[in-house]
């Protein structure tokens, strides 16, 4: 598992990590430089939180140990650029928040749709 790479990481999981920094006060990335132990300390919330565990279990996401402060550091910089709009840990938690919605809501709409073939293959 790259710790490093925002692809390896699912919307809820992104989404729990950005919540975790804002709710410490970690509002841009010159603050999570500044105090990197604070910042390992989220890394082991968020590993050991209930979501994330789920995510092992249910999506198969591969995460073994908790990111370090670098490693999270890395990240928070490359969702910078991947949400060019973006310029702090509120910009960029909107912005997956907003992702994770869209993801839910296709979802939801692909299960409708499924539930409605197999409906109409059972009326006949």
């Amino acid at each position: 598992m790259d710790y490093n790479d925002a692809s390896k990481y699912g919307l809820r999981d992104l989404l729990l990590v950005l919540q975790l920094l804002h709710a410490n006060g970690f509002l841009d990335l010159e603050q999570m430089k500044a105090s990197p132990e604070k910042v390992a300390s989220l890394g082991e919330e968020w590993f050991n939180h209930k979501s994330t565990r789920l995510s092992v279990v249910q999506d198969g996401r591969q995460y073994k140990r908790p990111p370090t402060s670098e490693e999270l550091i890395a990240l928070y910089e490359q969702l910078l650029q991947q949400y060019e709009d973006c310029t702090n840990t509120t910009d960029l938690a909107y912005a997956v928040y907003y992702a994770r919605m869209e993801q839910l809501e296709k979802s939801i709409q692909d299960r409708q749709q499924e539930a409605a073939h197999i409906l109409a293959d059972i009326g006949g």
